[in-house]
């Protein structure tokens, strides 16, 4: 006989940990080749396709930004010693650009933005020769025009990354060429931010009973906003598009059940929720 093992203690094989809530991560990179994705430590074999065309016959592109996650807070460090790994995790958060204009759901408005990143809404008047401008008195007309489906997002996103100011210009100089394939523009700002700390927030997908990690991608806060309030006060506005899968505000390690997942909806308190994926 011929059997060799180890005493109950040692780890001879990784145990894969998942993680809700808010933590701070840097940019690895963006729209990686699958090279640099298996780089990271994730094993992925398939091409990678960023671009295809949707339904309705328009250009779409999705937009995979990688981070790797940070040392947390040491006061949640302090409370969950478990969390000590966190700062090995590699995940990723997408988002979802497309070559048409951005419009409300109801389709009575017209989405602008820009060179300062502000985005605001016009009511569309049938008929009428030119579209109709918004009239916030705080949305400035510096480089004003209709933005892309997914283009206020994104740029939010990357306000917080780079830690840009109030008066801090924030717009992208060709959002076609994104759309269409061309992603230099967005992959030169990692080498110059790469130290960058944005916060994001971690989720789990769950899907056909397996869980995988995620992270919510609608919002983000800058390096120095800790505190949950400002993700509490969006997450309860925005109807559409609430964080899927469970989810917290604060991180904790995420270990799954049985149970199964059930659609709930986020309470006062600041604590893990679960939605149905």
């Amino acid at each position: 006989m011929a059997i060799k093992g180890n005493v109950g203690n040692v780890e001879v094989a990784k145990d894969i940990k998942l993680y809700t809530g808010i933590v701070g991560a840097q940019v690895l990179a963006i729209n990686p080749s699958l090279e640099e994705i298996n780089s990271f430590g994730v094993n992925f074999q398939n091409a990678i396709t960023y671009t295809d065309v949707n339904n309705d016959g328009n250009e779409r592109v999705r937009i995979d930004v990688w981070f790797k996650c940070t040392t947390p807070d040491s006061d949640v460090a302090a409370t969950n010693p478990g969390l000590k790994d966190i700062q090995n995790l590699v995940t990723k958060v997408s988002f979802f650009l497309s070559n048409r204009f951005k419009t409300t759901n109801e389709g009575t408005k017209l989405g602008f933005i820009n060179n300062f990143g502000q985005n605001a809404w016009a009511e569309i008047i049938p008929d009428a020769t030119e579209p109709n401008l918004p009239s916030e008195s705080w949305f400035r007309t510096e480089g004003i025009r209709q933005a892309y489906d997914g283009e206020d997002v994104l740029i939010n996103f990357i306000r917080n990354w780079v830690n840009a100011g109030k008066n801090d210009e924030m717009s992208l100089d060709n959002v076609k060429d994104i759309i269409l394939g061309k992603f230099g523009e967005l992959q030169s700002l990692v080498p110059t931010y790469k130290n960058n700390v944005v916060r994001i927030m971690l989720t789990v997908v769950v899907k056909d009973n397996k869980y995988y990690q995620s992270a919510y991608n609608r919002f983000f806060a800058r390096w120095n906003h800790t505190s949950p309030l400002i993700w509490r006060k969006y997450i309860q506005q925005d109807k559409y598009n609430k964080p899927k899968g469970p989810w917290s505000y604060v991180l904790t390690e995420y270990k799954p059940t049985d149970m199964p997942v059930v659609e709930e909806v986020p309470d006062e308190e600041v604590q893990a929720q679960s939605n149905k994926w």
